[in-house]
Formats: structure tokens, sequence, C-alpha cells
């Protein structure tokens, strides 16, 4: 990935808050004042994908492949038996029995473990062996940056519904449900872009197809997911291609024409982003922000960290108060650049897109704390 060849100015939090004492933060975009360095961190490679090896005899322990035949899968259990639908998953029901294991005549999928329904279980979901991915998912990606010696934390909000099949991971539906930044030392700033935040939900569609693999060894699992950016204030998935530069001010979309775009609707170009406390202003920006996210995770885990490449990359379209184009880095401490997972019930996965992303921010402080903190 490759940094535009422009120049674009940017500015940041934490410079403008090491200029006078804390103050409260409001919701605000993470490392949204942030130009990051040209290159991004390394990360391992994406890890080799690997088929579902498939299930085991509960009686014998005997592996079964996908398609093979055991001692007690005989064609003679082909659906002739003794019609009681006895739920020991040999097959020998008379259709009735559905030969899942579970003595009911539903589909196989309905349920997993000796036919208790799991929360949030999908289909196929046991076939995938014990690094499944498989289910709903709250996701905060937390990155820091720093000017002058002052710290100031972000984090994005995702919501992912994946799919896995073998080693192959799909995002079925992915949303971008905004973010803020917050202090991690004691200056801070208050900042307002919730206005943008139903237009960044809509304009960010190239999450869903995202692909990632799976690989597992023993209780530990490895998952890659292919990088990819959320925009703000821009055509989208147009600049989400980061060989692409960035909008100025002069060029702004028109019709099939890409640009940047009013997503706040307050007749300036791209996102406004009300600055107030420590300086006041307002600054007005295009940018694309990175989710490049891969590591290890504990097999079955219902919650884990991944590390992240934290990048990010802004063209400011117009400023009303200068301290507002004072630039910051991101911090050189890999470790505090990370996703957090936490596996949705069905209950936390109702209503539409909108209702979706509002449960995803009022339960991201709790199901991901190390995350939003």
């Amino acid at each position: 990935m490759r940094v535009s060849p422009r120049n674009f100015a940017s500015t940041s939090l934490l410079v403008l808050s090491a200029t006078t004492a804390a103050c409260a933060t409001d919701s605000v975009p993470p490392d949204i004042y942030a130009l990051y360095p040209t290159s991004s961190q390394s990360k391992d490679a994406a890890v080799d994908a690997s088929k579902s090896t498939g299930k085991v005899d509960a009686g014998s322990g005997t592996k079964r492949e996908p398609g093979s035949v055991t001692s007690d899968d005989t064609a003679a259990d082909d659906g002739t038996g003794d019609g009681a639908g006895d739920g020991d998953g040999d097959g020998t029901g008379d259709g009735a029995g559905d030969g899942d294991g579970d003595g009911d005549d539903s589909t196989p999928d309905d349920t997993i473990d000796g036919g208790v329904k799991q929360p949030g279980a999908e289909a196929g979901a046991a076939n995938n062996g014990p690094c499944d991915l498989t289910g709903h998912w709250l996701i905060s990606q937390h990155t820091v940056e720093q000017g002058l010696g002052v710290k100031q934390g972000g984090v994005w909000w995702f919501y992912y519904q994946l799919e896995q099949s073998g080693s192959d991971v799909t995002v079925k539906k992915g949303l971008v449900c905004a973010g803020r930044v917050f202090p991690i030392d004691l200056v801070a700033a208050n900042v307002d872009w919730e206005k943008a935040w139903p237009a960044i939900l809509e304009k960010n569609p190239q999450h869903t197809g995202r692909l990632a693999k799976v690989t597992a060894s023993g209780t530990s699992c490895s998952v890659a997911f292919d990088p990819i950016y959320s925009v703000l204030g821009a055509t989208s998935p147009h600049y989400a291609d980061d060989s692409i530069a960035l909008p100025l001010v002069a060029e702004k979309a028109a019709g099939d024409t890409p640009g940047w775009e009013d997503w706040d609707g307050d007749g300036k170009p791209g996102v406004s982003l009300i600055v107030t406390g420590i300086a006041n202003g307002q600054r007005y920006t295009a940018l694309r922000n990175l989710q490049d996210w891969g590591g290890k995770f504990t097999a079955g885990a219902s919650t884990f960290k991944l590390p992240a490449v934290a990048k990010q990359d802004q063209s400011v379209l117009g400023v009303t108060n200068d301290l507002l184009k004072t630039s910051s880095v991101t911090d050189a401490d890999p470790a505090v650049h990370f996703a957090q997972f936490a596996k949705l019930k069905p209950e936390q996965v109702q209503g539409d897109d909108t209702e979706l992303c509002a449960t995803i921010r009022q339960l991201a402080p709790k199901l991901t704390p190390e995350a939003n903190k």
C-alpha cells in the first residue's frame, strides 16, 4: 500500500491538546487528526488456507471425511428404519427423524452438541473445527497517536456477520458504525462529528464481502483479514483504493466524477469536525482509515484481540483556525494498535442497519472494554 503522492495537510487533537489544560472529549473518529507515516507497519503474511477435516464418530472416535461411510452408516440406513426418529445420529429414522442426533425432524443445521440448540449457531458451524468464526461479531479497532508528548486514543466500531467454510472466512455483512477519540493523557478536547455518522454507515459497503483465512494448531488459531479502508467525506468505495489520491478542495464530486462529498449536509466540503475547548473552530476533511487485522486467538473464544496496523490518509479541505492544521503521528508501540472481537447473542442482533449500529455503539464499551479506553 502506498500513501498518495500529494501533500495533504493534517491536524491532531493530540498536538492541540498539548497547548492548554484538560477538557472533556466528545464522540469523534479515531486518529482523525493524524496523517500516518508513509508506510504501514509490516505484518506476517496471511496464514495458509486449510480445509475442514470432517467429523468424528461419537462411538469410535474415528475421523470421518466429508462424504465417507462408516459401519453405522450402511446402505441399509436409507430412511427405511424403525420410524421412531431415534436421534442417535445413525440415520436410521423413517424420514420423521433427520439423523442429526437431536431426535427431531428439523434440518441437521438447526442444532449442534447433541441436539442442544446453541445461541447464535450458524448453518455449517459444526463442520469448521475449533477455529470456527461463524456468527455475529462486534469489533472495536483501537489506535493511539501522539504529538509533542501528548497521547490520544481512538476507536472505530464495526458489525460483522461472518461465514466460514473450512479455512475460508467471508464477511456476509459488514457495517462501519463510526467511532470516537478519548484522552490517554490528562489533556483533551471536545470534537463533534456525529452528524456524519449516518453517511459513514451508508457509504462504506466495501466491508461486505471482505475475506479472511483461518488455520488451527492445537488449541491455537490464526486468522488474517484482507486489508481494507473505511472512507469519510469522499466518494466511496472509490477512495477506499489507497493508490488513488484523496480529493483536494477543488475536486467536488459531480455525477459520475468522484471527489469530496458533504456527508453531514452543512454545505461544507467533506466531514466537518467541530472543535471546542482548547481551540475553537472547524476543520473540513476527507480521509480513509485502514483496517488490517491478523494474529492468533484461542480456539472457541468468544472474545479475543488481534494486532492491527494503524494507518490513515487525510486531505484537509479547509479550517477556520490554523491550529487545526497541526499534525501528529502514530504511536510507535505496536501493542497499542489492535482490534478486539466480541461474539454477539441473537437477541443483540436485531433491527435494521441503523439500529444494529446503535446497538454496537452501546455495547462496545462493555463487550470490548480494552479497545474503548
